[in-house]
């Protein structure tokens, strides 16, 4: 639990440039938790879909490693793909995919498991056959801090 008085920031890791992924294509998104982060709300992958793209059930693949420096790799996968539902959002802004489930906080299976300050991530997003194409523009990420 949150505790206390914390500041809340609402930042965005942007794609410069931003990447298109089309069919069986993947990428990866780098960024680091900044030192006073000590809590996550939420998080999402911001992207805009095409025409062919905006449709229910695409296949979005998503798996996360993430450490601290000296820390042994540590990967958090998703178990299946995601299926996103992106009916009527072609050419829109949109949260593609809510990333929280690959950065756990309190409530985690141990607290080592926790994402935490400091921390380096490493995002891979990979299309499994996806109709059209998806341009990635970033990561926002809620979170209080310290």
């Amino acid at each position: 639990m949150i505790h206390g008085s914390r500041n809340l920031v609402d930042q965005f890791v942007q794609l410069d440039p931003p990447r298109t992924l089309g069919a069986n294509d993947s990428t990866a998104i780098y960024f680091r938790l900044p030192s006073e982060f000590a809590g996550l709300l939420a998080a999402s992958l911001v992207g805009v879909p095409d025409a062919l793209a905006a449709v229910a059930a695409q296949d979005i693949g998503l798996s996360i490693e993430r450490g601290g420096e000296g820390d042994q790799r540590a990967r958090w996968a998703v178990s299946s793909a995601l299926v996103a539902d992106l009916t009527g959002r072609a050419d829109l802004i949109t949260a593609i995919a809510d990333l929280a489930p690959l950065l756990p906080g309190e409530g985690a299976v141990s607290e080592a498991d926790e994402v935490g300050p400091d921390q380096f991530c490493a995002l891979e997003i990979a299309h499994i056959g996806i109709a059209g194409t998806v341009t990635y523009l970033g990561i926002r990420l809620e979170y209080v801090t310290r």
